[in-house]
């Protein structure tokens, strides 16, 4: 009787590490210094000689097989090599818009920009 009342706290105590794991808040949501992420000297050509105007940018929906493009902070990125964008929504957030809200309260670190192909910029 007391092996199974020790495994039975053992199991608790495990599941409750795990679910405080798996549901702990993101450190970084809301930390607007993961915009800060550096270009290599291919992107920083393109973020000078391609300008996307906001029509542009709002035509890249990912339907119909289309472009799929959001922006980051004045930066256009293109998601379409994404599988979680492939439906058009990425956590409730449609491409084809400035995103720098979204992602600055998102938990995705500044890694998740760098990982994506800069198309250009966003004008102003």
């Amino acid at each position: 009787m007391r092996t199974v009342i020790i495994v039975g706290v053992i199991v608790l105590v495990a599941a409750m590490a795990t679910a405080f794991w798996l549901f702990r808040p993101n450190s970084n949501a809301g930390d607007i210094s993961k915009l800060n992420r550096s270009f290599t000297p291919a992107e920083q050509q393109l973020l000078d000689t391609v300008h996307i105007t906001a029509g542009e940018l709002a035509t890249a929906t990912c339907e119909a097989e289309q472009r799929c493009w959001i922006a980051v902070n004045k930066v256009v990125y293109d998601v379409s090599g994404v599988p979680s964008w492939a439906k058009g929504t990425h956590h409730g957030v449609k491409p084809g818009h400035d995103v720098t809200d979204s992602f600055v309260k998102s938990g995705h670190p500044v890694s998740t920009l760098q990982k994506l192909p800069v198309v250009g910029s966003l004008e102003a």
